[in-house]
């Protein structure tokens, strides 16, 4: 799993996080693609985030004191110093014309530049500077990730074992085993049922495991549509509330009458 971090130093790269307002980005990746591969991996089936982001070094000369501010801080200690202090010696003492001012402005700037240069000082911060092309990467619908899994350990089975992931495939892809697919009164536990009868204990045991689970944008879906809404409707209303039924739960967050 990629260390989270804020930023990366220089020029643009991707970055992923699990919302689009995450102060916390992995990365950097090279490409699109590296990020969605590294997203997939720390995320799994779930919706995250991606965008280019750059933190390039910081210039010290960008973040020093301006002249004036200088002049100032320069009137302000001599003042508390005895260098001062008689009778009508009230200052200000640094006081110099605008252009003056501005060439001096210019003289720190370089000064800090050829500094800067002299040592190689580089100077970092942990937050990007540019963020931008933010695109959500959708979550990957359960039946499609069903019929991967079981596509993948066919290509690594025996031919006879092969045959039947890739048939549990092609199902698994018209969600047939889905959570609340109306193919079975559970598919999971239909699909269970047939790879402990054809002996692919492994993967059942996943099933088992909950891995092809319903997501929760998933079962949230299915708990406002009309097949939710009618299997909430023969449930009593305080177990309907419990187990989350979008029509119980007004906007305003008052009680339902």
């Amino acid at each position: 799993m990629t260390e989270p971090t804020k930023t990366g130093v220089g020029a643009m790269g991707w970055f992923l996080a699990a919302r689009e307002a995450s102060e916390m980005w992995n990365g950097p990746f090279q490409t699109r693609e590296a990020a969605i591969d590294a997203g997939r991996d720390d995320h799994e089936r779930e919706s995250f985030w991606i965008c280019r982001a750059s933190s390039p070094p910081l210039r010290l000369a960008d973040w020093m004191p301006d002249a004036d501010n200088l002049l100032e801080q320069a009137d302000d200690q001599l003042a508390e110093s005895d260098r001062v202090g008689s009778d009508g010696d009230e200052g200000p003492w640094f006081e110099v014309k605008p252009d003056l001012v501005a060439d001096l402005d210019r003289r720190i700037k370089a000064a800090c530049d050829d500094w800067q240069a002299a040592h190689g000082a580089v100077f970092t911060c942990t937050t990007f500077e540019t963020m931008r092309d933010f695109e959500q990467v959708p979550e990957i619908p359960t039946r499609a990730y069903l019929a991967q899994e079981l596509r993948d350990v066919a290509a690594r089975a025996g031919a006879d074992n092969a045959a039947v992931y890739e048939a549990l495939a092609a199902r698994a892809e018209t969600g047939e085993f889905d959570d609340f697919g109306e193919a079975h009164d559970c598919g999971l536990t239909a699909l269970h049922g047939e790879l402990m009868q054809a002996g692919l204990t492994k993967f059942a045991q996943r099933v088992a495991n909950g891995e092809f689970d319903a997501t929760l944008a998933e079962s949230d879906a299915w708990a406002a549509s009309p097949a939710g809404q009618a299997a909430f409707a023969r449930l009593p209303d305080d177990l309907r509330r419990a187990l989350g039924d979008p029509s119980m739960t007004p906007k305003d967050g008052g009680p339902v009458e």
